[in-house]
């Protein structure tokens, strides 16, 4: 229910940022506490895919405008989409 909670409060973008973080908290606790743990490389891959994420950005939304201008350059209409593809 909690995690429910936060995605209707956040952005999905967000939401999967704080499970990101979640799980390097979780991995830098093992490494603080047990013996046994990752190696170095596999710590270093963790915190290289961290790196990377933060460079994350949405796609730009498409304008409707340019849009419609594409199709209509196109030359796709409705007429077309109905015509058969074999000839009897």
């Amino acid at each position: 229910y909690t995690s429910w909670l936060c995605r209707g409060l956040v952005s999905a973008t967000t939401f999967t940022l704080v499970g990101v973080v979640n799980k390097f908290l979780t991995v830098l606790l093992n490494v603080l506490i047990w013996d046994k743990h990752s190696t170095p490389l596999g710590l270093t891959a963790v915190c290289v895919c961290l790196l990377a994420g933060t460079f994350y950005q949405q796609a730009p939304r498409r304008e409707v405008s340019k849009i419609v201008d594409e199709v209509e350059l196109s030359g796709v209409n409705d007429k077309e989409e109905n015509v058969p593809l074999t000839s009897k």
